[in-house]
């Protein structure tokens, strides 16, 4: 055999067994988002990935300032509204949600978060990369209320971006 077949064959046989993980190799834990900013989000979801292995929406948000009773509510599951928390700031927000099993225990359901739809978002942001943050708790425009944390965001980041 020739070098470069050779060497075409083995990449060819490497993409094949490599791009059934290809989704995995992209997958970011909780460990990079900001724990010390709890940021507050109200809009408009603009599109949804439902998929593994995480949800995650694009929210257009208002800058909308933390309702007075959001902390008064019950949030199920022992949740409890971060101290310190803020409005988020306006524009497209891309929102990493939890597992669909998770979300699907709480009674979360795929209908839920279709475009168009309105939410209240209290999240993280990233460390790394402007305009991302990681949801802890989501509010539906019916008034359900999901506690969605999967592992608890770091204390801070080292030079937030936001």
């Amino acid at each position: 055999m020739k070098p470069f077949t050779a060497i075409a064959s083995l990449a060819a046989v490497m993409g094949t067994l490599l791009s059934p993980a290809a989704p995995g190799l992209a997958h970011h834990g909780y460990s990079r988002f900001d724990g010390s900013k709890p940021m507050y989000f109200e809009g408009e979801i603009r599109s949804v990935y439902w998929g593994q292995p995480h949800v995650e929406f694009v929210l257009r948000s208002t800058g909308s300032r933390p309702p007075h009773d959001l902390s008064a509510r019950e949030i199920p599951e022992g949740g409890a509204v971060p101290a310190g928390l803020r409005s988020g700031p306006t524009g497209d927000w891309e929102i990493l949600a939890s597992t669909i099993g998770r979300l699907e225990r709480r009674g979360a359901r795929q209908s839920d978060f279709r475009p168009g739809a309105r939410i209240q978002v209290v999240a993280y942001p990233s460390c790394d990369e402007p305009n991302h943050a990681r949801a802890e708790l989501l509010s539906l425009e019916d008034g359900r209320l999901y506690w969605i944390r999967d592992a608890q965001a770091q204390t801070a980041c080292e030079a937030s971006l936001q």
